[in-house]
């Protein structure tokens, strides 16, 4: 063991202490510089770093895509991208994979066997489209154009062009992926607001109720949700409580984690909407300028919604339903959120114009911390 004198230890703090008084005029001079252009380690190749959108879910994530000798050789978040800060999930890093896909068409083939056979030959695409059109001319001057259909199968395929496209030709069948990750919610956003693609602008809200979202571990969105409830929480100090069936990630992560039964959250969220207008807390203004049933209607409707009977229903304890909704009206901002647990059953599409009658009631639609309505460019 080494001895230390009392004379050198008090040597030893005086110059750190003057190295710590130095600190500030040096403080320049160990600040990061810009970034150098960088090489590939392999062939010193310069590497151009070229910004983009992932397009493998709806979130839409900012990505980068480094290239090198006009190769693409790697995929990594946007750190200057609203949406997720800089991450991106496996799949947005397997990317790559699908450019580079032994199985990826690059080129139209033609069927020369029969259905099934697997026999193709190449054509040119003046030959392909000169096929195609001849074939849906036909269609058309016989009146057999209702048997012609497409399909999209990516979310972000041009889908208005093609709709444009078939309108033209008398509207044939389109099939899409379009809403396939989330189509009750699509459908129920679509409904309510006459549009789909919201979002929830959790990093600025106080309260969270979850109901069947999962975002510390997977879903739709689930970088920016992730990322907004981490800051919520740390920021905000929001509260968070989720309804799930199970105890998934984000449900032992929460504040509460609520057990209630498959398909049922739509009814839990009557239950509490009918508490929050029974004990006066509802946002009366927001319903009379923004809303077009009226607040009678509205009470008489959820009248039978009561939280006793959505126990019966759920498994959720009625005091329960009571204590949560007077919070979540209480507090402001606050946000009622869902993810597939709630929209993926026979009743789904309910479910979700269930919770979001929920925020419409306290006035959490379209405000920050709330439920937002998209924004077009």
């Amino acid at each position: 063991m080494v001895k230390i004198s009392r004379r050198n230890f008090l040597k030893f703090s005086f110059s750190s202490a003057a190295l710590a008084g130095l600190s500030g005029p040096l403080s320049g001079c160990f600040s990061p510089a810009p970034e150098a252009p960088r090489q590939d380690i392999r062939t010193l190749s310069p590497v151009i770093t070229i910004p983009s959108t992932c397009q493998l879910c709806p979130a839409g994530c900012g990505i980068l895509g480094e290239v090198v000798d006009g190769r693409l050789v790697k995929i990594r978040g946007n750190p200057k991208h609203p949406n997720n800060h800089g991450k991106i999930c496996a799949r947005g890093y397997a990317g790559i994979n699908l450019l580079y896909d032994p199985d990826r068409l690059l080129y139209p083939l033609k069927r020369t066997g029969a259905r099934g056979e697997g026999k193709w030959t190449r054509i040119s695409w003046a030959e392909a489209l000169q096929e195609i059109s001849s074939k849906l001319k036909k269609l058309k001057e016989t009146g057999q154009i209702e048997s012609f259909w497409i399909e999209l199968g990516q979310a972000h395929s041009p889908e208005l062009l093609v709709l444009n496209f078939l309108k033209a030709l008398g509207k044939p069948t389109l099939f899409s992926e379009a809403g396939g990750i989330d189509p009750n919610k699509s459908f129920a956003q679509s409904a309510t607001f006459g549009t789909a693609g919201l979002f929830y602008d959790v990093a600025k809200a106080r309260y969270i109720l979850n109901f069947g979202a999962n975002p510390y571990e997977d879903g739709p969105q689930y970088i920016y949700l992730a990322q907004g409830l981490i800051e919520a929480r740390m920021t905000n100090a929001a509260r968070l409580i989720t309804f799930d069936v199970r105890l998934s990630q984000t449900g032992g992560r929460s504040n509460e984690w609520i057990p209630l039964k498959p398909g049922t959250d739509g009814i839990v969220a009557l239950a509490m909407a009918q508490s929050i207008i029974e004990q006066g807390l509802h946002d009366q203004e927001f319903l009379a300028r923004w809303t077009n049933f009226p607040l009678p209607k509205l009470q008489e409707y959820l009248a039978s919604y009561t939280p006793e009977k959505a126990e019966k229903i759920s498994g959720v304890r009625a005091k329960d339903i009571r204590r949560l909704a007077k919070e979540f009206a209480q507090t402001k901002p606050a946000v009622a959120i869902s993810g597939r647990g709630v929209s993926g059953h026979q009743n789904g599409f309910h479910n979700e114009r269930c919770l979001i009658l929920l925020n419409a009631v306290v006035g959490n639609i379209d405000s920050p911390g709330g439920y937002c309505l998209p924004r077009t460019m």
